[in-house]
């Protein structure tokens, strides 16, 4: 029930210079989005730029789009931030060549969700407090003013 797979290559869809794989739900998705001439022995089209992307079956909602290197350096390279409306998701895919992964999340919003959480551990202290948006180790008027901040807006990348 287990074999080893020393390489592997994919056929050409004979239309486009680009094809994908991924998973998804409808909450969230991976994909690998990659060129296929830049596989073992094949000579890579060079760098895609402007090209868009479609997902279809997301639920409606504001989705956080993340952009990872999948060669070195690796990592993640940009986020953006776009919405499902009617299950379909677009977006413009950052310049790239050979290869690109996208994880696709629901976005953070601080929204009566972040309030509850800073009410039921008002007045606590210690570490591990998920209602620490001020980063002090304790959960008072800080925290309660960082919050308003951001009232209805995307979370910060520290949240």
């Amino acid at each position: 029930d287990w074999f080893d797979i020393t390489s592997y290559e994919f056929a050409p869809n004979g239309r486009y210079l680009l094809d994908s794989i991924g998973l998804m739900r409808s909450d969230k998705a991976l994909f690998w989005i990659y060129d296929i001439n830049s596989q073992y022995g094949q000579t890579a089209n060079g760098v895609f730029s402007g090209e868009s992307m479609t997902v279809k079956g997301l639920a409606d909602g504001l989705y956080q789009v993340d952009f990872y290197h999948t060669r070195a350096p690796g990592g993640r390279f940009l986020r953006q931030h776009q919405t499902s409306a009617a299950g379909l998701l677009t977006c413009t895919i950052p310049n790239f060549s050979q290869d690109i992964a996208v994880k696709i999340t629901p976005a953070c919003v601080v929204d009566n969700m972040m309030l509850d959480r800073l009410v039921d551990e008002w007045m606590m202290a210690g570490g591990g407090l998920q209602a620490d948006f001020s980063s002090d180790q304790q959960i008072d008027f800080q925290d309660f003013r960082e919050l308003s901040a951001y009232w209805l807006k995307i979370c910060p990348e520290s949240w």
